[in-house]
């Protein structure tokens, strides 16, 4: 599912992306790089609300992540709020 969700994402098709996604997130609920993959997928198809949950979850998952900066592929999350809607930012650190 997972494999299935990157695949369907490159296609563009960012529903049944996020769909498989969520599917294999819920099979493997402590896997940082699926929960985080997940949200991603949640917010290419517009469903910013399940993306920040699971963006949380990540965060929670591994909170040193976006402190420590030195992990292979660290990503930092930021939510921004304005104008009632959320916008998500992710920022890859340089090695």
């Amino acid at each position: 599912m997972r494999f299935a969700g990157q695949y369907l994402g490159e296609l563009g098709r960012h529903q049944e992306a996020a769909e498989n996604y969520v599917k294999a997130s819920q099979i493997t609920p402590e896997d940082f790089e699926l929960i985080f993959n997940t949200a991603n997928a949640l917010r290419q198809a517009n469903r910013n609300e399940d993306a920040e949950a699971h963006y949380k979850k990540a965060a929670r998952l591994r909170p040193n992540v976006s402190r420590t900066g030195h992990e292979h592929n660290s990503t930092l999350i930021h939510v921004h709020r304005g104008s009632g809607s959320t916008i998500f930012k992710r920022k890859h650190s340089l090695h």
